[in-house]
């Protein structure tokens, strides 16, 4: 044998498995078992979430976490007037490899899941126009910035996809919400760059939503850029809301994020 030509073989293999444990100790984060919970009885209180608005401090805003009867904690977004928002941005999760928190990333891989609910109690203290309670934002803006919303329009809690073709926003549903009255909310989303792979779903208080289109499924470009979600409130300038939410559940599971009874 070459003993030349033994120990580069030799040299090689050991780098290929040096390789393969490093991208094993490296591996992407995942969702926990029974998928993130946000709620603020964890005890972890913000760091719950991957970054917090500046506006939130910068305005005068705040996001906590007081008590609601039998409800324990809730979050709430307060939102003074002549401020324009209070969010925060994406979730965080545990990377094994380091035991840190860290923001979960929702890119789109092959051979996995790539259908996410987001579930959520949310509450109004006003239900003025807004801009957003909820957005699946984009970082940075993509074609489309945010392909989905949920906002307040006229009294109406307003589903709309923003399209990277005319025209670019698109109701998709709305129904009539009332300040002060909790309602549980389940966003699905197929995430995908491709319109004619990609789904949006929505359940409102346990009940699958049907679509301006008649569907209870509409497809669509859900993946922009390094979407994120980003709960709170942005918009009603000149006004003072208080949005207040309970059970946030991000998972690959329905069952994991629907309504208790």
């Amino acid at each position: 044998m070459n003993i030349r030509t033994g120990a580069v073989g030799a040299l090689a293999a050991g780098v290929a498995v040096m390789t393969l444990l490093a991208g094993q100790a490296h591996a992407a984060p995942v969702l926990p078992t029974g998928g993130w919970n946000g709620d603020p009885d964890t005890g972890l209180g913000t760091a719950v979430f991957g970054h917090i608005g500046s506006n939130c401090a910068l305005d005068k805003g705040s996001i906590t976490a007081p008590s609601s009867g039998d409800r324990g904690k809730i979050w709430r977004y307060h939102k003074p007037v002549d401020s324009d928002r209070c969010e925060n941005k994406g979730i965080k999760v545990k990377d094994d490899a380091t035991d840190k928190a860290v923001s979960y990333d929702f890119t789109p891989k092959a051979g996995q899941a790539n259908k996410y609910y987001l579930g959520w109690e949310s509450r109004l203290s006003s239900t003025v126009d807004n801009h957003a309670i909820f957005q699946w934002k984009s970082y940075p803006e993509g074609l489309q910035n945010w392909p989905v919303v949920l906002k307040v329009v006229d009294g109406k809690l307003t589903l709309i996809h923003r399209t990277t073709a005319t025209p670019v926003p698109v109701t998709l549903w709305q129904k009539d919400i009332l300040p002060n009255d909790w309602n549980h909310i389940v966003l699905g989303l197929e995430l995908s760059g491709d319109a004619g792979s990609g789904t949006i779903e929505l359940w409102i208080n346990g009940t699958k939503q049907t679509f301006s289109n008649g569907s209870t499924v509409w497809q669509a470009r859900t993946w922009d850029t390094g979407n994120q979600p980003k709960w709170g409130l942005y918009g009603a300038t000149a006004h003072e809301v208080n949005h207040d939410m309970d059970k946030l559940r991000v998972s690959t599971d329905y069952n994991d994020v629907k309504q208790q009874p």
